[in-house]
């Protein structure tokens, strides 16, 4: 798992916690809304997460899901 800058490391605890708090992956929109970014910058972050080893793709839908380091990890913070 390759570390995240500040900013990935704060948008990935909001999808932690909306995971926890929801049970499922927030939109593109969903997290454009809450940073306040265009639906565009979300789906970077999310291809970043993924690239980096902190999300991974669910293999029978299209949605992602956390890996377990980083679940471990943002327990951690």
């Amino acid at each position: 798992m390759i570390a995240l800058t500040p900013k990935q490391l704060e948008r990935a605890k909001f999808i932690n916690q909306h995971i926890i708090d929801n049970d499922n992956f927030p939109t593109h929109k969903q997290i454009s809304e809450e940073f306040n970014i265009p639906t565009s910058a979300s789906m970077t972050l999310v291809t970043t997460l993924y690239a980096k080893g902190w999300i991974t793709q669910q293999a029978t839908a299209q949605s992602y899901k956390r890996t377990p380091a980083m679940k471990e990890r943002l327990m951690e913070l």
